[in-house]
């Protein structure tokens, strides 16, 4: 009995050092400051990514709007960085008040993602009047926008109405061409080249809309969206945007297009932050990555996708500003997902090689792991792993090369 008393005894200590050591911290939603150990490792920096290695879970933004309220209230983040076009972004940014906080996800993203993770984004957003919002996309995110039947562009419509109601229907009408002409060359694979023309037409048609409204002042932040339009069609979609980088397929040229525009809007948003203060950029795991290049893919679907590897923001950005930016990676191990138009189940992970599982190891339902200060050189972190891309497609990387740190759920449900 003794003996046994003795052992559990060792085994407690043991882990409580193995935690201590390896920098592992459990995160207690509810409790005062549950991020609090996070000082340390964000001390000096300006640029905190927070990835998801999947969009459609109901716990992963829940847990990310928590670290959000905490970093902003202790740590002067005074920017949220979105994966979602900047348009759209920036101008409801500016417009927060005239929209609810539901419209205002609707805008950003789809109306899919109206669910209440993500509404109560918003309404933090809203009741902040210092944190702004802004969109790192030259692009509607998804092809499953319906620019010109949402509630954003109707309501810029009507702004122009007034003034000239051709103009409101001209704008509602390209911003609709606009949209699938993103889902011809981007979702739907058709080449750039073939289809200049019609890229031109939309350019000419902004511009008109433009030169319509340029001498009212009241519609600044109306030409403000226009111009962020007709900087996407000239340069983000210019065939040459992507010059100086080898391109071997069509999925590789959009995500490379995608993220090298969003590394030119990252790059113009940290110019407008005070010395003291943090932008928080939020996006896909696959976009935060500090070296994507290094990463194996294993399922073919990924195969497709990443391999030739595309650019990839996190690992594009200058190293002097990766000196000052900490990258998280957010991961799941078992659960429901929300794929393909219905609930997927996800299966508990059970290998030693496969990171979920060497981060379930340590028990709690809820974890943050830092691997920037862990002294372990033989730890598992240090070593190729195999992770999962929304839960279930396979890749292979060493989680040290490519985040700082990451947050770990035991178990997540489908977003409602």
């Amino acid at each position: 009995m003794r003996k046994n008393i003795l052992f559990i005894i060792m085994c407690m200590f043991l882990v409580s050092c193995g935690n201590e050591h390896e920098e592992v911290n459990e995160i207690r939603l509810g409790e005062p400051d549950p991020f609090a150990f996070i000082d340390p490792y964000i001390e000096g920096k300006t640029l905190i990514f927070l990835g998801e290695s999947s969009h459609y879970t109901t716990e992963i933004p829940e847990v990310k709007l928590e670290l959000i309220k905490y970093l902003v209230e202790n740590h002067g983040v005074s920017v949220i960085a979105f994966e979602s076009s900047s348009a759209e972004t920036n101008y409801l940014n500016v417009h927060r008040d005239e929209f609810e906080a539901n419209e205002m996800v609707e805008g950003i993203i789809t109306s899919y993602f109206s669910a209440e993770p993500y509404v109560n984004m918003m309404e933090y957003v809203k009741s902040n009047e210092r944190l702004q919002i802004v969109g790192l996309e030259a692009m509607p995110v998804g092809g499953q926008v319906d620019l010109g039947n949402d509630r954003l562009i109707k309501y810029i419509g009507e702004q122009l109405a007034p003034y000239d109601e051709t103009n409101a229907r001209l704008f509602i009408n390209t911003e609709k061409s606009f949209q699938s002409f993103v889902n011809t060359v981007y979702d739907r694979g058709e080449e750039l080249q073939d289809n200049i023309q019609w890229k031109d037409s939309l350019l000419d048609r902004y511009k008109r809309i433009y030169g319509e409204i340029e001498a009212v002042p009241s519609l600044h932040h109306i030409r403000s969206y226009i111009e962020d339009r007709m900087e996407s069609l000239e340069v983000v979609f210019d065939p040459s945007f992507l010059d100086g980088y080898e391109m071997v397929h069509h999925e590789q040229e959009n995500l490379s297009r995608r993220d090298l525009a969003s590394k030119n809007n990252l790059r113009n948003v940290l110019e407008t932050i005070e010395e003291d203060e943090k932008v928080i950029v939020w996006a896909h795991n696959m976009h935060i990555q500090k070296n994507n290049t290094s990463l194996h893919y294993i399922a073919p679907e990924l195969k497709e996708m990443f391999d030739p590897h595309p650019l990839v923001l996190g690992s594009i950005i200058p190293d002097e500003l990766k000196k000052k930016s900490y990258h998280i990676g957010i991961f799941f191990n078992h659960g429901r997902i929300y794929g393909h138009g219905e609930p997927w189940m996800i299966d508990r992970k059970v290998n030693v090689n496969e990171m979920e599982y060497q981060l379930h190891s340590y028990g709690f339902p809820l974890v943050f792991m830092d691997f920037s200060q862990a002294e372990h050189v033989n730890a598992w972190f240090h070593k190729s792993m195999i992770t999962y891309y929304v839960g279930y497609l396979q890749y292979e990387l060493i989680p040290s090369e490519q985040y700082d740190g990451v947050i770990f759920l035991e178990k997540v449900t489908e977003l409602q």
